[in-house]
């Protein structure tokens, strides 16, 4: 190895030794010769609240901690530190609507320290929480999901909660969040996000007490849901129609109803996996469902009653006495006393009571020489 690159070498070595020397004397200078303890609020004066900046989409936490400020110069140009967050006061946040059980937000991550005194902390979780499910209008459906945040034991006097956004006010923190590393969903369509505060007293405590209130505006894409549910719905219930066209002899009128009627089911069925079971309302298309399955089983039904009256005949049903002495010897004779039709020498031969029951056996009238006896009055 050549004197040279020798001599660089040991320049490096040199020079990082001489950035960690300083570090260490810098971290016994923040947290030992200032007795730095994380319980204690970083404020001077205990009246002083402690301001917690957030975003939206939660990506950083930050704070102001004046304990933890140096001036670069004095040592070696060194304006932040990565600290671990077991060696700070970090603000006692918590999810008020969390859905699994882990309110308080203790994830133990670096935190980086300005020499300033500002602290960003990033702590990586996946908050889940409670989201009321509104399906009214499913498939073109809009949920608001909500995320709660609040400190757990400090009151808005000990630690107040603002934005990273310019021009919030007390009640409205921003307008728009981070939304730099969302990623699209197939699904559900981001409209647009936002945060509120809320100044909270409690019946346990004498102190109002603050915390944020995230929204997040989604809508569902109908478009899978349209192409494979409503279409088909509404083809099926034209063919619940169509059944009518079939002439009465086609012993698939009624097999064609069932096939509809079983699909029909398919597709509830389909539906109800797709809607969560916390959901406080019928979809719409759901109840569209159900109400095409009651006009598929009822037509279900006349096209029973119209196939057993194709099919009727003397052979198989014999009149009751009744309906023959209501509608052939009473009914005619109060109805039609005067317009009882006869037979016309120069016209065409009109229907007769001989006519009518003849080719009946026993005397016996189908529905078809009933509606041609009727036909005789006009």
């Amino acid at each position: 190895m050549t004197p040279l690159k020798i001599l660089c070498i040991y320049s490096v070595l040199k020079q990082v030794h001489g950035k960690q020397g300083i570090t260490e004397k810098l971290l016994e200078k923040l947290f030992v010769t200032n007795d730095y303890n994380p319980d204690v609020r970083p404020v001077y004066d205990a009246k002083d609240p402690v301001t917690v900046r957030f975003r939206i989409i939660i990506n950083q936490i930050l704070w102001q901690d004046d304990r933890l400020s140096w001036d670069p110069a004095e040592y070696g140009n060194i304006k932040y530190l990565h600290i671990p967050s077991d060696n700070l006061w970090k603000p006692d946040l918590a999810i008020y609507n969390n859905a699994d059980g882990d309110f308080i937000i203790m994830e133990t991550v670096r935190a980086k320290v300005s020499h300033t005194g500002s602290v960003v902390w990033k702590p990586p979780i996946i908050a889940k929480t409670f989201c009321e499910i509104l399906v009214a209008d499913f498939p073109f459906d809009t949920q608001n999901c909500t995320m709660k945040i609040g400190t757990w034991t400090h009151s808005q006097f000990h630690i107040d909660i603002i934005s990273f956004d310019d021009g919030f006010n007390e009640l409205f923190c921003c307008e728009e969040g981070d939304l730099s590393a969302y990623e699209q969903n197939g699904e559900w369509e981001l409209l647009r996000t936002g945060c509120w505060k809320h100044y909270v007293k409690y019946d346990c405590c004498d102190e109002i007490y603050l915390d944020t209130t995230f929204h997040v505006i989604l809508k569902r894409r109908p478009l899978y849901l349209i192409l494979n549910i409503v279409f088909p719905t509404i083809l099926f219930s034209l063919l619940s129609c169509a059944v009518f066209y079939l002439p009465a002899d086609e012993c698939e009128k009624i097999t064609l109803c069932i096939s509809v009627l079983l699909s029909l089911v398919v597709f509830l069925l389909v539906i109800v996996d797709t809607i969560p079971p916390t959901a406080s309302a019928v979809p719409m298309l759901g109840i569209y469902i159900l109400f095409t399955m009651s006009l598929n089983s009822f037509s279900i039904v006349l096209t029973v009653v119209v196939e057993n009256i194709h099919h009727r005949g003397p052979e198989t049903h014999e009149m009751p006495q009744w309906m023959r002495k209501v509608f052939i010897d009473f009914l005619p004779r109060v109805l039609f006393p005067s317009t009882m039709k006869t037979l016309s020498p120069h016209g065409p031969e009109e229907p007769t009571m001989a006519g009518i029951f003849k080719g009946t056996q026993n005397g016996n009238m189908s529905l078809s020489s009933l509606i041609s006896f009727f036909s005789m009055f006009s």
